[in-house]
């Protein structure tokens, strides 16, 4: 393979896996209509099935049963420094459509159990007619789901602690430029990747030392992926298809959170720290490609990825009607440095989200609705290792959610 192919195969590598392992900071919330409208709070204080996600040590809030069922795209908008002279190139809105549904039951007095499926992750790019790459396009698709099986068990009244097992599923294509230099004309690669990652786990805490204060904590250990699938590179010297496989971990993540009820149950007050652990998970991308039975590897692309720290900060407000109004801010860093910036991931510097929402909470029946938008955008000084340019880097990511919940 010659090394214009080997170079596009290694800037789509570069571009890839930082947005599928999760390495930028996450859209505000993923699911239950009820957390997005908080921007994303939920670990001390869902009282659902959607505990499953949030805290599976909150299950021991369900009387009897819950099911819950959720739909939650995400609307992703990136600006990168792509057009003529560097100037900012939007890829326009992508709609990348997330889901959750899963239920939970009390076995015995002090033991809930419960099962859910729900995506883990969603991101959309797509730029079209790229002055930098020689007006072609270039697009990034990447996907994941993961079912969890929890177990929550009260040890004493107020205080229950449980596992589950986490099973996951990673899906990335991306379609990839390099600019002609010549008569020759332009190289082009398409790459996609899947496969299950080791099997995870998550543990958490659920504690309520008075009827207006709980407490949650929540742990997601890291999962090894490994992906394989297919590359295929276009050049004047013809086609090239191969097998193409690579590794990389989802990181460690942490959530710790308490929520108040004051005003007689009305207000609910809500404050929440999380980290994903990015700095151990990855040092570099090492990416394989086998055409014709021989193996070449890709030169390793490094990451240089930091830990993601943020804050969510919510309250929750009964109305008249059985209604609710719902409001939230989370700020956080992006574990992207200014020397990996590209136009797939978040911008590096601090990302802010602000959410609001509203429900209707029945006997049993829960439906909710929120919003939530969450902005990005730093301007860089020097080109980045994997070969993206200086300049404005700006990322808008719009997350809706309707949910339904049936608690008895």
């Amino acid at each position: 393979m010659d090394k214009r192919a080997c170079l596009c195969l290694s800037l789509a590598a570069a571009l890839l896996v930082p947005v599928s392992a999760a390495a930028t900071p996450d859209p505000p919330v993923l699911h239950d209509a009820r957390s997005v409208g908080m921007a994303g709070a939920g670990v001390a204080f869902t009282d659902s099935a959607m505990a499953i996600y949030h805290n599976p040590a909150a299950l021991d809030q369900i009387p009897h049963y819950s099911v819950a069922a959720a739909f939650t795209p995400v609307l992703p908008s990136a600006t990168a420094p792509l057009g003529a002279q560097g100037a900012g190139f939007s890829s326009g809105t992508a709609f990348v459509p997330l889901f959750f549904a899963g239920g939970a039951l009390r076995l015995f007095e002090r033991f809930v159990v419960g099962a859910a499926i729900y995506s883990t992750g969603g991101f959309g790019a797509k730029y079209e007619s790229v002055p930098a790459i020689g007006n072609q396009d270039i697009e990034l698709k990447v996907g994941g789901i993961e079912i969890a099986i929890p177990v929550s068990f009260r040890i004493i009244d107020g205080l229950s602690v449980a596992v589950a097992l986490r099973l996951a599923y990673n899906q990335q294509k991306v379609d990839l430029v390099m600019p002609p230099t010549g008569p020759a004309g332009p190289t082009t690669v398409s790459q996609d990747l899947s496969g299950f990652g080791t099997p995870g786990v998550q543990a958490g805490i659920f504690y309520q030392p008075m009827r207006q204060l709980r407490i949650g904590l929540n742990y997601s250990s890291k999962i090894s992926n490994e992906l394989s699938g297919t590359a295929t590179v276009t050049s004047a010297q013809g086609i090239q298809s191969g097998d193409a496989r690579a590794e990389y971990n989802i990181a460690h993540f942490f959530r710790a959170g308490l929520a108040y009820a004051t005003l007689a149950d009305r207000l609910l007050l809500v404050g929440e720290f999380y980290a994903r652990f990015y700095d151990e998970a990855n040092d570099q991308l090492q990416t394989i490609l086998t055409v014709n039975g021989q193996d070449t590897a890709l030169p390793a692309v490094p990451l240089n990825w930091k830990n993601h720290y943020g804050g969510r900060w919510a309250a929750e407000f009964k109305l008249p009607w059985k209604l609710s109004a719902r409001a939230g801010y989370t700020l956080a860093n992006s574990a992207v440095p200014e020397s990996t910036a590209g136009p797939f991931t978040s911008p590096p510097g601090l990302m802010h989200a602000v959410a609001f929402g509203g429900g209707w909470s029945g006997e049993s029946l829960s439906i909710d609705a929120g919003a939530a938008f969450a902005f990005a955008s730093e301007t860089t000084s020097s080109p980045s290792l994997n070969g993206s340019p200086a300049g404005d880097y700006k990322l808008l990511v719009t997350t809706l959610a309707l949910s339904a919940t049936w608690r008895r």
